[in-house]
């Protein structure tokens, strides 16, 4: 490649989740040669997206104000999922199984844990549902979780599923939303 701007475009694309070399060169050959209008408006949404989005500050979902629309929306069951990510929010939201609120568990730390506890007095919750992906090491989180505040709320676990070691985003709507369906309490 001797086009030092189709080989920046390039080796940008390349370095995205999920694009390998022939998907990146297939990319870029159509938003720089087949399509600049689509270009332009790529790089114009992902600069809005830049300066526009944060995280939601009860639950750290993606949001473009201080609360984001779940949370704002008192009209949802009284339950938390909690999730790894807010990425993970996104394909609770499109399984259509779900209708409570979000938490962003991302990190292990009492500073966290007092941010949920503050949200399930604030939306008077009665239901913790854990919905990590299944692992060992989200298993061993959930008792964890369970010996920190399972005094004061019910905490449930997704149903089993969706098969250990696979990610919430790598999961079919079908089964995600069974799975939170036949959630237990282990």
């Amino acid at each position: 490649m001797q086009n030092k701007h189709f080989k920046k475009l390039f080796t940008t694309i390349s370095k995205l989740p999920g694009i390998g070399q022939k998907t990146a060169l297939k990319l870029s050959y159509y938003l720089s040669l087949e399509n600049k209008i689509i270009a332009k408006e790529l790089a114009d949404n992902i600069n809005a997206c830049m300066q526009n989005i944060s995280s939601c500050k009860l639950c750290g979902n993606v949001s473009e104000d201080e609360i984001c629309d779940i949370c704002a929306d008192l009209s949802r069951v009284r339950k938390i999922c909690l999730v790894e990510n807010a990425k993970d929010i996104f394909f609770y939201e499109s399984c259509g199984g779900y209708d409570g609120y979000y938490f962003v568990f991302d990190l292990l730390s009492d500073e966290k844990i007092n941010e949920l506890k503050k949200m399930i007095d604030g939306l008077s919750c009665d239901e913790i549902i854990f919905g990590f992906n299944p692992s060992i090491n989200s298993d061993a989180f959930y008792f964890f979780l369970e010996t920190k505040l399972g005094d004061i709320i019910k905490i449930t676990k997704i149903a089993q599923g969706i098969p250990s070691g696979v990610k919430i985003s790598d999961t079919d709507t079908i089964t995600l939303s069974k799975a939170l369906q036949n959630r237990t309490k282990e």
